[in-house]
């Protein structure tokens, strides 16, 4: 029979129709586990215990240790129910107290209730009178345990599986167990993970690590996260291991330990890349790939080693075909080199099918590898057939470009060609991409006549800009091809021309200025072009305030 009995005069039939023991023991506070013989008196006025009731006794010992509860609870509680049923009242001492005596709980306990399971009991902690804020407080409850019982505090009875009643009680003394001495808890009779390389204990424990990823996925993820910390930091292979095992590419908690944990296994010779790489690809390969997305974004220099993983795993295609632009693109410039891709049959099928945004991407590629511009320094250049290739396939498809997307390719290719990054390795590409950037930026003479006579016409006032801005914004979208390579010219020779905007009259200068605008205010251009235009305006005021170009 469980709590529920009841006797003594008033206070003490009060007490004992609390709804449990650790609720009345909460009221009358430290004093009254002060001495043995007096909280065995107090017992005998409680509800009867079961395993049920030791469970919320510990769980509420654990949550108010070390000066949660008021002192004057003692006095206020204890000192009455001691008059009113006849036992010994508290000492002095004993209401100077400011946390609990495990071991006069214990001895207590067990002298009431012969019949008491300690070990039952752990398995019923999810009370909601349990907590566990700190090291003190889950200490307490491995002394007492150990007092009881003799043996170490069995960690299933918090990570066997998740908890119905109390999640939040549960996550706090997870993270106090795990960061705890390994020694002090017994970790046998739950599943561990059984790969060579891995280290025992507690971050190979496939029941704790599927506990923390359910508790991720009910309002505890950052809680769970912090758990695993100790783990990241001391075993990081076997933590990744392990997670693999337990959980789906969905888990809030996977992805994030994946996110933080992996990319270094990618970017970086690590010794143990191998074993933590192949455990985790089958289960969780989108984490591997976003490791290497991570890696290569945060360090292009990466490039190569990211490649000799996706070899090691035997992946390369798949990878390729699932990562975003800017890795596929280095991945296959690669592999064209030391795997015998074929790099233009797969930029003209990729160009196919994405079209703008992936010539966009590629000449993103071209600009940060051969000019390193973006911080690219450190990466392995372009191999000068990986160069042509590039700029073959993005030429032949420039009829199909929209016009801002041909005049960016025509800028690139005259960046690339007067870049002083070019290096001797590129010396052997050097005449093809002079033959190269001359048909890129070459205009038939009408359309260059055209386009030089609309700059007349807004320079000598016989034009407004905002008519021009109107004629540029037609013929940007225009289905004529004429046209649209007159719009192409115009913006081609504005940017082109402002290495000379020092040297302009202030009269034509503050028409260029206002025309330039335009041409971003109106959305003109884009992408790279955009890019070009935007330094050009930064460049202008780190000029002296007052000069010209200001």
């Amino acid at each position: 029979m469980g709590d529920g009995s009841s006797k003594g005069d008033v206070d003490a039939q009060r007490l004992a129709s609390v709804a449990s023991t650790a609720e009345a023991m909460e009221e009358l506070g430290y004093a009254c586990a002060h001495a043995k013989d007096s909280l065995i008196e107090i017992l005998g006025k409680l509800p009867k215990l079961d395993d049920a009731g030791l469970a919320k006794v510990v769980g509420m010992i654990a949550r108010t240790s070390s000066g949660k509860l008021e002192t004057s609870r003692g006095e206020a509680a204890l000192v009455p129910l001691a008059k009113s049923a006849g036992i010994a009242a508290p000492s002095a001492e004993a209401l100077r107290l400011t946390t609990w005596n495990g071991d006069v709980v214990v001895d207590a306990v067990n002298a009431t209730y012969k019949d008491l399971n300690w070990e039952n009991a752990m398995e019923k902690l999810d009370q909601p009178e349990f907590g566990c804020p700190d090291a003190s407080s889950f200490q307490l409850i491995c002394d007492m345990y150990s007092r009881a019982t003799g043996k170490s505090f069995p960690a299933k009875a918090l990570c066997a599986a998740p908890w119905g009643k109390n999640q939040a009680g549960q996550i706090e003394a997870l993270r106090q167990l795990l960061g705890s001495p390994q020694e002090s808890c017994d970790w046998g009779s739950l599943k561990h993970v059984d790969v060579e390389g891995t280290l025992a204990g507690p971050w190979g424990c496939l029941d704790l690590m599927s506990t923390l990823c359910s508790l991720s996925e009910t309002g505890h993820r950052d809680a769970a996260r912090g758990a695993l910390e100790p783990g990241a930091g001391r075993s990081p292979e076997t933590v990744c291991i392990t997670l693999a095992q337990v959980c789906d590419e969905h888990n809030a908690l996977a992805r994030d330990a994946f996110g933080a944990l992996l990319p270094p296994y990618v970017a970086t010779s690590h010794p143990k890349s191998g074993l933590v790489l192949s455990n985790v690809w089958g289960r969780h390969s989108v984490a591997v790939i976003r490791a290497m997305v991570d890696a290569h974004t945060s360090s292009p220099a990466a490039a190569d080693r990211i490649f000799d993983v996706c070899q090691e795993l035997n992946a390369l295609q798949v990878i390729i075909d699932r990562s975003p632009f800017p890795l596929a693109i280095e991945m296959v410039s690669i592999a064209s080199v030391r795997a015998g891709v074929n790099l233009e049959q797969w930029l003209q099928e990729k160009i196919k099918a994405n079209g703008g945004a992936f010539v966009s991407a590629c000449m993103r590629f071209l600009r940060a590898k051969a000019t390193q511009e973006g911080g690219d320094k450190g990466a392995t250049p372009l191999k000068p057939e990986v160069l042509q290739t590039f700029l073959k396939v993005l030429q032949g498809a420039q009829q199909t470009m929209p016009p801002d997307l041909q005049a960016e390719l025509r800028q690139l290719v005259a960046q690339i060609q007067n870049s002083p990054n070019k290096g001797r390795d590129s010396s052997a590409a050097s005449d093809d991409l002079s033959v190269q950037a001359g048909t890129a930026q070459g205009f038939t003479p009408d359309v260059e006549e055209e386009a030089n006579r609309y700059f007349q016409r807004v320079y000598s006032m016989q034009q407004s800009i905002g008519e021009l801005v109107e004629v540029l914004r037609a013929f940007r979208v225009s289905q004529v091809q004429r046209e649209r390579d007159v719009f192409s010219c115009m913006v081609h020779n504005l940017f082109d021309e402002y290495k000379f905007f020092p040297k302009y009259p202030e009269k034509e200068l503050r028409i260029t200025a206002v025309l330039f605008g335009q041409l971003i205010f109106h959305n003109l251009v884009s992408n790279i072009t955009l890019g070009v235009a935007l330094r050009c305006v930064l460049d202008a005021l780190r000029k002296p305030q007052g000069s010209k170009m200001f």
